[in-house]
């Protein structure tokens, strides 16, 4: 399909965003159900491998195998200081460094729609008005706020005829669990993106898709768990079905701004032979320019570095 003939409503073009997205390999980092804890507890100074366990109740063997994939991956860095035995702690990297909006987006989401949300870190105030720091989201160009209804894919090559889904490492995901004891409505901004059919079905959501079987041919995906995935963001008012199919309810679209700052971090800071997004960018229609973006904080709009 060439890029001038481009339909951005047929289905063939919604399904080669939602494939091509950088959001897979990020996850393949971000979805591991201790990695982002792991980033956090290293955020204000560095850590031993003591401290890291006991902190996190998480064993030795766990820890080791996330911190080595991590050093691997360029977040954490090790640092000796015993030599004899050797003895090391861990710090965050300038990669691991520049997730801190995502840390602070994502706990901005729990504290606004999480009932009995339980704050994971020490609350940061803002270096210049000294308020409890609240993000936003701002176009670097005009700044104005980046939202789905100001921004549209545009293309500037050809579209392939097919393009297989992405994914990324399967962790042990429970939101379908019938032993689980959470509710839907207290499961964290976290576990909604680490679950690799849920992040798929709102990734596909906000890019438009809304009909079952469409949902169904784009992700690839069992009718019972698209079914039964549907059935879980419903009952935490995350998404709503109606007669012209499903659509993000405004606790769901939240989760937006800190999409926006996981895709960022990736795009910067992941290997260019992970980036898919081949032939498109995000537009912001408001101003006309790339949607590259900046985070300011809500109560003095000076920009968060």
């Amino acid at each position: 399909m060439n890029a001038s003939e481009i339909d951005f409503s047929s289905l063939q073009v919604k399904a080669y965003l939602i494939r091509t997205s950088i959001m897979h390999p990020v996850l393949e980092i971000l979805g591991d159900p201790w990695n982002l804890k792991l980033v956090r507890s290293v955020a204000d100074a560095p850590k031993k491998f003591v401290s890291l366990a006991e902190a996190l109740k998480i064993s030795r063997a766990a820890l080791s195998t996330r911190l080595n994939r991590l050093e691997e991956q360029g977040c954490l860095a090790r640092q000796q200081y015993c030599e004899f035995p050797p003895r090391y702690e861990y710090a965050l990297t300038p990669m691991g460094d520049a997730l801190r909006p995502t840390l602070l987006l994502l706990d901005q989401w729990n504290r606004e729609w999480l009932h009995n949300h339980e704050q994971e870190s020490a609350p940061v105030t803002c270096h210049h008005c000294h308020e409890a720091l609240q993000l936003a989201v701002v176009c670097r160009h005009c700044s104005e706020p980046l939202a789905l209804n100001n921004v549209k894919p545009l293309f500037f090559h050809d579209l392939p005829e097919h393009t297989p889904l992405q994914s990324y490492r399967r962790t042990r995901h429970t939101l379908a669990s019938k032993e689980r004891s959470v509710l839907p409505e207290d499961v964290s901004a976290e576990e909604w993106l680490r679950d690799r059919w849920s992040s798929l079905i709102i990734g596909a959501l906000l890019f438009g898709v809304r009909r079952f079987n469409d949902l169904q041919s784009i992700l690839d995906i069992a009718p019972n768990i698209l079914s039964g995935r549907l059935e879980l963001l419903q009952q935490a008012s995350m998404a709503s079905r109606r007669e012209d199919g499903y659509r993000l309810l405004p606790r769901g679209a939240a989760l937006y701004p800190a999409i926006i700052a996981m895709s960022g971090w990736g795009r910067q800071w992941l290997p260019a032979a992970q980036h898919s997004e081949n032939g498109w960018r995000m537009l912001h229609i408001s101003c006309g320019n790339w949607a590259n973006h900046k985070y300011i904080c809500k109560a003095c709009n000076t920009e968060y570095c």
